[in-house]
């Protein structure tokens, strides 16, 4: 079965960078370097256009272009040869250019590959309570948000209450760890409240008064870099909307056989019904 999220918003930049990524030591710096060969082959061609060619000599040849065009690029400026005429100049002036921005992508993408991950992860903007079972459920929901492009497994996650009672205790309500084979896509962390919950028979009065707080953290692992990806919000009691839930994110077409998830629904509700002791909605 073939997945694919829409309103992923991983730009061109992050696509080349994972491909980047991707490649083993030997094979970065080979492609770093053959990229450099080819816009110095491709300057020195321009060079040879000119009956001049690059230093005011017409008995130069393409590889004496193309000796000037890496010198300038390498900065290493030997001297024995020197740019005369306007196309000359203003294509040495090209190559300083392009060699700024290549030096500064290069090489925050050869630093990016062996130290930081590029993965993110995207949590709702509010929990939700509702009732499809016995007992109602707290909901969050994370998901990967560049699922396209950034593989994250070893994948945890916990949620925790925080009560003022003279003093802040905290709470497990949740803790989840998905098989390490297991890659994230989207989960929503949906903790019962049962009678062994703290939420259980609190009104939102209850919470409101206990300044209560909910930490959601999520962990997991990059499989490009093998870096550690971390999240962590925090979530005040008026953050919690009650009677709704997600909105359904994944489609699936039987004709292809592929399910599309829109990551644009992260944080979408509508309306569900719950039936627990929280006696007042907080808007």
């Amino acid at each position: 079965m073939k997945m694919l999220a829409i309103n992923d918003p991983s730009t061109i930049y992050d696509s080349i960078k994972a491909r980047f990524m991707k490649l083993g030591m030997l094979q970065a710096y080979g492609m770093l370097f053959s990229l450099a060969i080819l816009f110095n082959v491709f300057i020195a061609a321009l060079l040879s256009i000119s009956p001049e060619n690059c230093c005011g000599d017409e008995s130069l040849t393409f590889v004496d272009n193309f000796y000037f065009t890496f010198q300038t690029f390498a900065t290493i400026g030997y001297g024995t040869l020197s740019p005369v005429g306007i196309w000359a100049n203003f294509l040495t002036f090209a190559i300083q250019i392009v060699y700024v921005f290549w030096m500064t992508i290069t090489g925050g993408m050869v630093v990016t590959k062996f130290l930081a991950s590029g993965a993110q992860i995207d949590i709702s903007e509010q929990l939700v309570i509702n009732q499809e079972g016995k007992f109602p459920e707290l909901m969050i929901r994370v998901a990967n948000a560049h699922m396209n492009v950034y593989t994250i497994h070893h994948c945890s996650a916990t949620i925790r209450l925080l009560l003022n009672t003279g003093s802040y205790s905290s709470i497990n309500l949740l803790k989840l760890e998905s098989d390490q084979a297991d890659r994230l896509l989207v989960w929503t962390l949906s903790p019962e409240i049962n009678q062994e919950s703290p939420l259980y028979g609190l009104t939102f009065e209850d919470l409101i008064e206990r300044s209560a707080r909910f930490i959601v953290s999520f962990q997991g692992v990059d499989e490009l870099t093998g870096g550690n990806v971390y999240h962590s919000d925090f979530f005040d009691i008026r953050d919690v909307l009650f009677g709704w839930k997600f909105v359904d994110q994944f489609n699936r077409d039987l004709s292809t056989n592929e399910v599309t998830i829109d990551l644009s629904k992260t944080s979408q509700y509508a309306p569900a019904p719950v039936s627990v002791p929280l006696s007042t909605r907080v808007t």
